[in-house]
């Protein structure tokens, strides 16, 4: 019997000791938000559909496809060809154009919220394979993607200015960005997890809305200058999260709103599900990220990380990002060969000056309910841990109470 209690009280000793440290440990997250939006859950590609038929060249065919299939390597996008006549079912033919040009193929771009792009291809000339790598490296970059990209692997997160024609609100809205980032800058010291470098501020002139149509048609704007500035936010692999501010949504508190989810932690209790948002379509170089890899602690292409992301992101909410609608539009330009270094008159369905839905819900639809939802869940999430903890406290002393107690009859 003696040796039964003995045995007892060791035993609730242990468990009471691994109760604390369980609901302790939960409490130390190894991921904040910015982590997890650098690594890849799946299905946040573009495709590009390439129709093809009798009247190309197959030499153009062949050119397609193998300068299509490197489409893949260090960048979101896929490239997929259907043979009309053979594969008259293939999915990919619901987003199949009509040329407006004779002699002009149209392909069709599609993002992963649904919204297509129509890009005629170059003439089946002998210039047409420059020209279809060119089209290609159009779809992934541009100047100011390439700045985002620098910008989200080494800074906290990156806020966009897309200026519009009033120079006042431009200003207005120039001086709310950067006193938000001041705001955060401050508050870093506290985070949970260490983040190196605070927001910065990017900003897209209305001169040069032509040269970055795809990145505009990508957060669902129009390529023509608007009245008022809009303002989005980008962070992790290039994702961009919440919605487009717009004129007087450029608040200091809609943005911080944002930006203060991305240096939160993302393992107790936050739903973080609809963060994820929408990336852009970019390369991320494989230097680039081997860097990120050593920067962050861990590998974000690291399959068990993949697991535990994808994990996080299913534990709370429905694990959907809010979409930014089905939306088809057309690239048009007069030489089509040119398609991509010049990108004039492409054609967003809306009218001019006047943002998509995308921007005019304002941020309170997605942001609000989401930061509630998350702060809930903390809260849920807090009391359940120090109910571990203090279980496993109770259970320790009465452990220590059996010890000393027989340890004194002993």
């Amino acid at each position: 019997m003696n040796r039964f209690f003995s045995t007892s009280r060791w035993l609730l000793l242990w468990i009471g000791l691994a109760l604390c440290w369980g609901g302790l440990e939960a409490s130390a997250c190894r991921y904040n938000v910015r982590d997890i939006g650098f690594v890849e859950v799946g299905g946040e590609g573009y495709t590009l559909y390439a129709y093809l038929d009798a009247s190309m060249p197959p030499e153009a065919i062949r050119t397609m496809k193998e300068q299509g299939a490197e489409l893949e390597v260090e960048t979101n996008l896929r490239f997929v060809a259907v043979e009309v006549a053979s594969e008259p079912d293939h999915p990919g033919l619901k987003y199949r154009p009509v040329s407006s040009v004779p002699g002009v193929s149209v392909g069709a771009l599609v993002s992963p919220s649904g919204q297509v792009l129509h890009v005629p291809f170059p003439p089946f000339d002998s210039r047409f394979s420059a020209a279809w790598a060119e089209l290609l490296k159009g779809l992934w970059s541009s100047p100011k993607r390439e700045e985002i990209v620098r910008s989200v692997s080494q800074t906290f997160a990156a806020v966009l200015l897309v200026e519009g024609t009033r120079p006042e609100a431009n200003r207005r809205a120039r001086e709310t960005i950067l006193e938000a980032i001041a705001q955060i800058q401050g508050q870093m010291k506290s985070l949970p997890k260490a983040i190196a470098e605070p927001p910065v501020l990017l900003e897209l002139p209305a001169s040069g809305l032509t040269t970055e149509k795809i990145l505009l048609w990508s957060l669902g704007l129009d390529s023509l200058p608007s009245d008022l500035p809009i303002a989005a936010v980008f962070y992790g692999k290039g994702r961009w999260i919440g919605n487009a501010l717009r004129g007087e949504e450029i608040s200091s508190a809609n943005l911080l709103k944002v930006l203060s989810i991305i240096g939160a932690d993302c393992e107790c209790g936050i739903d973080i599900s609809w963060t994820q948002g929408v990336r852009l379509p970019l390369r991320w170089r494989s230097d680039l990220q081997s860097q990120l890899a050593q920067s962050l602690g861990f590998d974000p292409e690291n399959p068990l990380v993949r697991i535990e992301a994808s994990r996080i992101l299913n534990k709370r909410g429905t694990g959907q990002s809010p979409s930014q609608g089905y939306q088809e539009v057309t690239l048009e330009d007069e030489s089509p060969a040119q398609i991509v270094g010049a990108q004039d008159g492409l054609s967003f369905g809306s009218a001019a000056g006047q943002p998509s839905a995308a921007v005019s819900g304002g941020v309170a639809s997605v942001v609000d309910r989401a930061t509630q939802r998350s702060e809930s869940g903390a809260v849920l999430a807090q009391r359940s841990r120090a109910a571990v903890a203090a279980l496993g406290l109770v259970v320790v002393c009465i452990g220590a109470g059996l010890f000393l107690r027989f340890r004194l009859k002993d």
